[in-house]
């Protein structure tokens, strides 16, 4: 399960628009969903189709706080995940000597100790490189979305 969320201080609700965050956070969601099911590796199809549609969460929190009480945040969020049973071992790897890769094969490669599909040969994730693309899309989506 992939969450994306942002806490944000009852002080700051307003100055920050959380209908803007609300859409920069799900304008993200949605990128990096896309570009995971791109890098998830294709044989029968099914966790390329297992991933799960980008779902809203959130509402009001409490954490941390004073003696004069909690301090409220409003948490905004948004998550996805795969539901093949198998999706993790594409993400994470297969172990050698273990199912459902025990060794190399005309489908596998070997990399940092453990066995990926030759589709996604680092894993889905980062195959799909998702921490360069949020550094780079953070900029343009804070100034299209907070932006003044």
């Amino acid at each position: 399960m992939i969450t994306i969320r942002a806490e944000v201080g009852r002080t700051l609700k307003t100055a920050l628009e959380m209908k803007g965050l609300d859409d920069l956070i799900r304008h993200l969601a949605e990128e990096i969903r896309s570009r995971m099911v791109q890098s998830t590796p294709i044989d029968t199809k099914r966790a390329r189709q297992s991933w799960g549609e980008v779902r809203r969460e959130g509402g009001l929190s409490h954490s941390g706080g004073t003696d004069a009480g909690p301090v409220a945040r409003q948490s905004i969020g948004f998550s996805f995940g795969n539901t093949a049973p198998y999706s993790h071992i594409l993400d994470k790897g297969s172990t050698p000597g273990k199912k459902p890769w025990p060794s190399v094969g005309p489908k596998t490669t070997m990399k940092d100790g453990r066995i990926f599909s030759s589709q996604a040969p680092a894993g889905i994730y980062r195959t799909a490189e998702i921490e360069k693309f949020v550094k780079a899309a953070l900029p343009g989506l804070f100034a299209k979305y907070l932006g003044k």
